[in-house]
């Protein structure tokens, strides 16, 4: 899961850091993170009339991830292993700080010429 494993303060510092990278736009888009090769694991809706998903995504080791995927479209995740792209931010809420995850783009796992080696 890289830089940004779990709730650690130097994760959370890192996420922070980017945050200071904005405003973000057309020509300063949100910096962007992956995993590749995960399965999903788990698909749950929440918020009002259940249009949100939480997605529940894990790796060849067991380690999962919980990405937020507003707006999904649960029909639309493919089968077997996929690769997806992700954002991170800082979630207050209730008087608790935590890295949240932002699902941006998932597809079907393509091996790439490193993961071939």
């Amino acid at each position: 899961w890289g830089a940004f494993d779990g709730q650690t303060p130097s994760s959370v510092l890192l996420v922070e850091w980017l945050s200071r990278l904005g405003p973000h736009c057309e020509g300063n888009t949100e910096p962007l993170a992956e995993c590749k090769a995960v399965r999903v694991a788990a698909v749950r809706a929440f918020g009002a009339g259940g249009q949100h998903y939480r997605v529940t995504l894990e790796d060849g080791h067991g380690y999962t991830r919980v990405v937020k995927w507003w707006n999904g479209v649960p029909s639309r995740i493919p089968t077997g292993l996929v690769d997806v792209a992700y954002t991170v931010s800082l979630d207050d809420w209730q008087g608790s700080t935590s890295i949240q995850y932002i699902l941006r783009g998932m597809r079907p796992h393509q091996e790439s010429f490193q993961d071939s080696k």
